[in-house]
């Protein structure tokens, strides 16, 4: 953490204890707090010895583990994660002040999303932060935000701590996110659309698509190869195919060698620039739990990497796969289903339709 960071928080402190002036009581006996107190008082002094944030869903455990300056997720076999978002997570726990007590009762934790995370289907997150020294600066489960809190500007959130079936509701702006995607560095390639010139799709049972334009300067892409009994569905797929890699971003990323890539169920799609490089992406598909009420979803991981002959492309070429190389990484649904298009799903026979 920088000064400037502690000097952020100092200011969003005062705001914080200024709007919070609640009686603090519980909803049954006699526990009390005093208002304005910080949920984490030894979180607030010991910030920059932060050295591990864990967070604990009913899917999945995401542990942050900082080396310098640098942050990594440990499920994610050492992927680098995003500084400023684990900051904000950070500092947000810290500026935590307690405003109301709420219930003791275990069956209406389900009401704040304060379950353990270990029952199933629950949304708490447990979140735990340790120093660099092992000690532990905050361990608590978080559940439902409240917005608008009455006398403050600002929006709360319930939470209570392990072992203690006391639910709090405490004044702060916080949002601990249950994706993988929203704690790592999620940007894989971004390749301009007006750069991109043919993009080649092979199945592994032999089905190959191209789409392809004739000049930067040309809007639309044309499928080659069309069939002249057939037409296209929607005129926008060829562009949406050719287009995957602009703006492509993770999911989630583990290690290229959990995965089998083996050319028997791996897409491959090639996609050529106009100046004279060409990305390599290959794709798998996998079923996994999908854990927010649905049994089963499928999951598209991709590796990729690039190439080119012309040297004054050549390091961009070495750029993208080194930062690739070695890595797998889950993509978006949307983005994999348009790798993943067939002739038969976009085009139809000439007579059908108006």
């Amino acid at each position: 953490m920088t000064p400037r960071l502690l000097s952020i928080l100092a200011v969003a402190t005062v705001v914080a204890v200024g709007a919070a002036g609640y009686a603090v009581m519980q909803d049954q006996g006699f526990e009390t707090v005093a208002e304005n107190t910080a949920v984490f008082p030894q979180l607030r002094e010991k910030l920059n010895d932060v050295a591990q944030v864990k967070i604990v869903t009913d899917t999945r455990q995401m542990t942050l583990v900082r080396k310098d300056n640098d942050w990594s997720m440990v499920e994610s076999d050492g992927y680098p994660a995003e500084v400023k978002n684990i900051q904000k997570v950070l500092i947000g726990l810290a500026d935590l002040v307690y405003a109301e007590a709420k219930t003791r009762k275990p069956e209406l934790y389900a009401k704040l999303d304060l379950r353990e995370p270990s029952v199933k289907e629950a949304r708490g997150r447990h979140v735990s932060v340790f120093a660099a020294d092992g000690s532990k600066l905050a361990d608590v489960i978080l559940g439902k935000t409240r917005y608008n809190m009455p006398g403050t500007t600002r929006d709360g959130i319930y939470l209570r701590f392990p072992e203690d079936p006391q639910a709090w509701l405490a004044v702060g702006q916080l949002e601990a996110s249950r994706a993988p995607g929203d704690w790592l560095q999620t940007k894989i390639v971004s390749i301009e659309p007006k750069t991109v010139q043919r993009a080649t799709f092979r199945h592994p049972d032999g089905e190959e698509l191209t789409v392809e334009k004739a000049s930067p300067m040309d809007e639309k892409f044309q499928l080659l190869g069309l069939p002249a009994d057939r037409k296209l569905k929607f005129a926008s797929d060829p562009n949406n195919m050719a287009l995957v890699l602009e703006d492509l971003e993770l999911e989630d990323v583990r290690k290229a060698s959990h995965f089998d890539f083996s050319a028997d169920n791996t897409l491959t799609a090639d996609f050529q620039t106009f100046d004279g490089m060409t990305v390599t992406v290959r794709m798998i598909e996998l079923k996994s739990p999908a854990g927010d009420n649905e049994e089963e979803q499928v999951d598209a991981w991709v590796q990729l990497s690039a190439q080119a002959d012309k040297p004054d492309v050549a390091a961009r070429a070495r750029e993208i796969t080194a930062h690739t190389a070695g890595w797998a990484f889950k993509i978006p649904a949307y983005k994999a289903s348009r790798l993943n298009k067939r002739l038969a799903e976009i085009s139809e026979d000439q007579k059908s339709g108006s």
